[in-house]
């Protein structure tokens, strides 16, 4: 007798579990561009004494030998810079600000860290330089191919892309004054070259 009430314990258990259904499994949302850019820039918070800060859905993606082709054959904002350069903190905001209370949809990011010439210290103690990036000798060759004359990429700078040609690089360094940024002057040189992007 006890085996039977047992099994029909256990059949109602199974039977009534099976009308409710088991809890699903809900899938973990995948890491974007835009989480790792915030991640990036938020944890060079204490090296650079900040307390930089951006929305988890801000519009920078990242600019990637697979994509480069792509991004420079379209209509595109490409920003060079990194994380622990404070005039490229300054600017991620002032691009971040414009495109939400503006049309623009994502900003492509060249991280110059990871990108820029490295550097090796010989036997000798000597610096050596290595080549620069792949990435960066594509994102040099479609520079130049335009009308815009520069032998070598900066940092912090913009590319404006307009139907896959490149319509202006703006360097920031240009407008620093003794290498503090004036985010009013930056901020209306981006508009006005933003404007010509819609012209």
């Amino acid at each position: 007798m006890k085996k039977f009430i047992i099994f029909l314990i256990s059949f109602f258990l199974i039977v009534g579990c099976s009308n409710k259904g088991l809890p699903s499994v809900k899938k973990e949302s995948s890491v974007t561009d835009a989480i790792t850019f915030k991640t990036e820039f938020e944890n060079a918070n204490t090296l650079m004494n900040d307390d930089f800060s951006i929305d988890k859905d801000n519009v920078f993606k990242y600019l990637k030998n697979k994509n480069v082709e792509e991004v420079f054959t379209n209509t595109n904002v490409v920003f060079i810079g990194n994380a622990t350069d404070l005039n490229s903190r300054v600017i991620v905001k002032i691009l971040n600000s414009l495109a939400k209370n503006g049309d623009i949809k994502s900003i492509y990011y060249m991280d110059s860290l990871k990108n820029f010439a490295k550097y090796e210290i010989n036997v000798n103690g000597q610096i050596k330089s290595q080549e620069e990036s792949e990435l960066y000798d594509k994102v040099l060759d479609f520079v130049k191919s335009s009308d815009v004359s520069t032998e070598k990429l900066s940092s912090p700078s913009i590319i404006f892309i307009k139907d896959g040609k490149v319509v202006n690089y703006y360097t920031i360094l240009d407008d620093l004054d003794d290498n503090v940024i004036d985010t009013n002057i930056i901020r209306d040189q981006i508009i006005s070259l933003l404007e010509k992007l819609d012209a």
